[in-house]
C-alpha cells in the first residue's frame, strides 16, 4: 500500500498529542491486506478483498486516559486525532494509576514483569477473570436489563 511511512505516522501521532496537551502518549499505526473467499454448493460465490491503514492513540493528560483511532491518515486527519483524544481524556475520571512505564525504572519494569512468571499469582489471576466472565457477558446485561424492565412494568402495574 503507499502512503506514508507507518513508523513515521506513529512518530508524528506521539509528537501532536504531546504538543496537544498530553503529558505522555502512545501510538500504534498499521495496515492490513486481506482476502475472503466464499464458496456455496463448490462455486465460488463471494470475493472480498480489504485493504485498510489505520492509526490508534493512547494518550494521558493529568491522570486521564483516552484511547482513540482513525482510517484517516493525513496531517490533518493526524492533527485532528490527537486534539479530540486530548479532549476526550479531560472529560474522563482521572486513574491515578494509569500511565506508560517509566523507562528509566528498569527495576521496577523487570520485576512486574518477573511477577507475571509466577505461576500461582496467573491461576489466582485467571480464576478471577472466570469468576467475572459471567458478569461481565453479554447476557448477563440482557437479562439484568430484562429483570429491570420488568421490575418497573409490575411496579407500574401495581400503581395503575
Amino acid at each position: 500500500m503507499a502512503g506514508p511511512d507507518l513508523v513515521d505516522v506513529a512518530r508524528g501521532l506521539v509528537e501532536r498529542a504531546l504538543g496537544a496537551g498530553a503529558r505522555a502518549a502512545d501510538a500504534v499505526v498499521a495496515e492490513s491486506d486481506g482476502l475472503a473467499v466464499g464458496v456455496r454448493l463448490g462455486e465460488v460465490e463471494k470475493l472480498k478483498r480489504a485493504r485498510q491503514r489505520r492509526a490508534g492513540l493512547r494518550i494521558f493528560v493529568g491522570d486521564s486516559t483516552a484511547i482513540v483511532s482513525t482510517a484517516d491518515l493525513t496531517p490533518d486527519g493526524l492533527a485532528e486525532l490527537a486534539g479530540i483524544a486530548c479532549q476526550l481524556a479531560r472529560s474522563t475520571a482521572p486513574d491515578p494509576h494509569a500511565g506508560l512505564p517509566d523507562p528509566d525504572d528498569l527495576a521496577a519494569l523487570s520485576q512486574a514483569m518477573r511477577r507475571l512468571l509466577d505461576r500461582n499469582l496467573r491461576a489466582r489471576m485467571s480464576d478471577a477473570c472466570r469468576r467475572l466472565r459471567h458478569r461481565l457477558s453479554f447476557q448477563h446485561h440482557v437479562d439484568r436489563l430484562l429483570q429491570i424492565y420488568q421490575s418497573c412494568r409490575v411496579e407500574s402495574d401495581n400503581r395503575g
